[in-house]
């Protein structure tokens, strides 16, 4: 009943940003406003997921590492400040990392590595991701909280622009907050105007609405006759600590595939 009634208070808090802010689909200007609104990162930073607990990454790396080609680049998709970047490089001979934020990219090409490198490129837009192939041939694929906050009408481009980054040597490892992230957040205490912890406040009060992403999410997106999934199921998103004192455990889907070869006309 506690959780039913912080979703009708937080209901209208989420709409009000929401009409005063850009469109869903303007990633570029939203995840502009945010990250230009980032004054520290890291533990004792603002921004929700950027854990520097490297428990998470290390599951992670140890279901795609026996999948992935690793002297084929990997690409840091929605790469944010750059933190797994940086882990991925030290494992890869190559890393590209791309965000739809300049402000975001100035905080990953801080201290980056010399064989990562940065930029920005909308990974909806065909053009970008016709540049980066031209430039970097297929790529292995890392991507952690994004297709979940990619809107229905831009999913198509999107998993077209994956399947000609990946190519034939790439493969794909994704991981995803589900719908059950909102009732995690609304257990933890309230110190926000939205009602929730004042990290993830932070992200929606800069219009950015996740939508959440399953198993049957999963299965829509990326159909078996068009995708060989190798892995999935259930896991988690670490996150900093929150202003209770705990640390997140975001519920989440994770998925690890390779396109099929499409049939030539």
């Amino acid at each position: 009943m506690l959780i039913l009634f912080r979703k009708l208070r937080l209901m209208p808090k989420v709409l009000m940003y929401r009409m005063r802010g850009l469109s869903a689909r303007d990633y570029g200007g939203l995840w502009e406003s945010y990250w230009g609104s980032v004054q520290g990162t890291g533990s004792s930073g603002e921004v929700l997921w950027d854990t520097e607990d490297e428990q998470e990454i290390r599951s992670a790396y140890a279901r795609f590492a026996p999948s992935m080609d690793h002297t084929v680049p990997i690409l840091d998709l929605g790469c944010g400040n750059g933190r797994i970047s940086r882990f991925l490089a030290e494992r890869f001979e190559r890393v590209v990392g791309i965000d739809v934020s300049p402000s975001a990219i100035d905080f990953a090409r801080a201290g980056a590595p010399g064989n990562a490198s940065f930029r920005v490129a909308n990974a909806i837009d065909p053009a970008d991701a016709r540049a980066l192939h031209a430039e970097f041939g297929d790529m292995n694929i890392f991507m952690r909280g994004v297709l979940h906050v990619v809107q229905n009408a831009d999913r198509a481009p999107f998993l077209r622009n994956l399947r000609l980054l990946l190519g034939q040597r790439g493969a794909l490892y994704m991981i995803e907050t589900d719908g059950r992230v909102l009732d995690y957040m609304l257990e933890r205490p309230d110190d926000s105007p939205t009602g929730l912890p004042r990290p993830m406040h932070k992200v929606i009060s800069h219009g950015i609405l996740p939508h959440g992403f399953n198993d049957r999410d999963s299965a829509r997106w990326f159909p078996r006759s068009e995708w060989n999934v190798l892995q999935s199921g259930e896991t988690e998103i670490h996150t900093i600590q929150l202003p209770d004192g705990s640390y997140g455990r975001l519920p989440a889907y994770f998925m690890l595939a390779r396109p099929r070869p499409q049939a030539s006309c």
